[in-house]
């Protein structure tokens, strides 16, 4: 079957005609049925039309269908400054929040989001996470907004040894190999392969797996604890894997700000590739996801998500 090809005023049109008339199943086929950058792109163009912008327009929706629709049409960077932001403002810090937001992000968004995040916090995202966490938990994520820890001395020595084989060595003997763990090599290898090259990451844990008999993410355990520990191993797992535990998650316990922040933060290869091994270990994904969320607008545009355009 051929993919529907549409122009950037039929988006618009289209968009406008089911806000107007509260049409919620043409809001899912929306939002559910384009690709991404379509969506956003018709939400700039309303945005800058007398509507007022889509966030307006969609007042009258139910409010965890509203999010996800304004969510879905933001900028990457923008929808990261937003969701970074709401992570820590407030008691407390959603630490489970930014993990699921930094493990998932490019270090190239992260980048673009800072300067989103300046211009509408008028504050850094990098001081405002340095404030609200510490430790190596802290470094971590400092790295990843930076895009560098700032150790040249290990970056280098780390660049020089490039094979998965010589990776994996360098792990084992940062951690289980010898007493105390350096924490330094976990962290420079995974903020820097994560994204940019997550099959080396991949072959690394391949290896580590073959040679020392079990998985760099029951190593992670059994070196680190606590926030640092649950940043590594989201950095360490293919990005469909982590996304399907975290799905579960969200089943489990109905939780909408999770499954929303997982359906908006991933592309949709990957929610479409997590919803697959989801159904592998857990059976029907559109079942559970309906008993869990419902079968409101809501709910429909999570099942439509979670499958291929």
């Amino acid at each position: 079957m051929a993919t529907r090809c549409y122009s950037p005023e039929m988006d618009v049109r289209d968009l406008q005609a089911a806000l107007a008339k509260d049409k919620q199943d043409a809001l899912v086929d929306f939002f559910g049925g384009r690709p991404r950058d379509h969506i956003i792109r018709a939400g700039m163009m309303l945005e800058g039309q007398s509507l007022g912008g889509l966030e307006m327009a969609a007042m009258g929706q139910e409010q965890h269908f509203r999010d996800m629709m304004v969510s879905l049409a933001k900028t990457w960077r923008k929808d990261i400054a937003k969701q970074v932001h709401d992570a820590i403002s407030g008691v407390g810090t959603d630490d489970k929040a930014l993990i699921d937001i930094f493990s998932s992000s490019s270090m190239g968004d992260v980048g673009l989001s800072t300067h989103s995040y300046e211009e509408k916090y008028h504050t850094t995202m990098e001081g405002d996470v340095a404030k609200d966490t510490s430790g190596d938990y802290k470094k971590t994520l400092l790295a990843i907004i930076r895009g560098t820890t700032g150790n040249t001395a290990l970056a280098a020595s780390l660049r020089a040894a490039r094979t998965v084989e010589e990776h994996a060595l360098a792990l084992h003997a940062s951690g289980e190999g010898r007493i105390g763990t350096n924490e330094d090599v976990f962290i420079e290898l995974l903020t820097t392969y994560y994204q940019n090259s997550p099959e080396h990451i991949q072959g690394i844990c391949a290896h580590y797996q073959k040679t020392y008999g079990h998985s760099l993410q029951t190593a992670i355990e059994r070196e680190t604890s606590g926030k640092f520990r649950d940043l590594l191993i989201a950095l360490s797992l293919p990005r469909d894997v982590y996304v399907a535990r975290r799905v579960h998650d969200a089943i489990q316990n109905s939780d909408k700000a999770l499954i929303k922040r997982l359906c908006t933060l991933n592309p949709r290869d990957t929610l479409v590739s997590a919803g697959q091994l989801y159904a592998t270990e857990h059976g029907d994904l559109t079942a559970a996801l309906t008993t869990a969320f419902g079968s409101s607008s809501f709910g429909k545009l999570l099942c439509r998500l979670f499958q291929p355009l």
